[in-house]
């Protein structure tokens, strides 16, 4: 079972397309106006065209699915090595916090997934802590009305 995530979502087609143009417009006019740092964001949107990261929760772990210019590498986090699962409820959304050491792991899903993870990561990991995390009240400030009277203008 792959518990598609909100996290790390790459770019949509229109919008590459749109930045492939717009890399090819700055490169152009920074040869022509000689502007280099326009060639060098240019340079950066057109390289960035070609990256894809994609963040899927299985039963074995989280896995991290990147596409660097054409290298394609995957990349598992077995939930044997968290030691804490803290859920935030967001919403329609869920925050995921995957402690391992000094290292968090912050991943987004549907709060219709929550329960599976939570299920997923107790049954590979028993010794693993699942934590409800819960969002601060709002508070409500008010501003203090001044002690001091003002005088009357004669």
């Amino acid at each position: 079972m792959q518990i598609p995530t909100h996290s790390g979502r790459s770019f949509s087609r229109s919008f590459k397309m749109i930045m492939f143009f717009f890399s090819f417009f700055l490169i152009y006019s920074g040869i022509l106006k000689r502007q280099f740092f326009r060639l060098i964001v240019g340079a950066a949107f057109f390289i960035s065209c070609f990256f894809d990261k994609e963040v899927v929760i299985t039963e074995d772990g989280v896995l991290y699915k990147r596409n660097n210019l054409g290298r394609y590498h995957e990349e598992l986090l077995p939930f044997t090595e968290f030691v804490t699962l803290g859920i935030e409820p967001k919403g329609e959304r869920t925050v995921l916090h995957l402690l391992k050491g000094q290292m968090v792991r912050v991943v987004t899903i549907d709060s219709k997934y929550a329960d599976d993870v939570a299920k997923m990561a107790k049954k590979s990991n028993k010794k693993i802590i699942l934590e409800k995390i819960d969002p601060p009240p709002k508070m409500k400030f008010r501003r203090k009305k001044s002690k001091k009277k003002r005088k009357k203008r004669k």
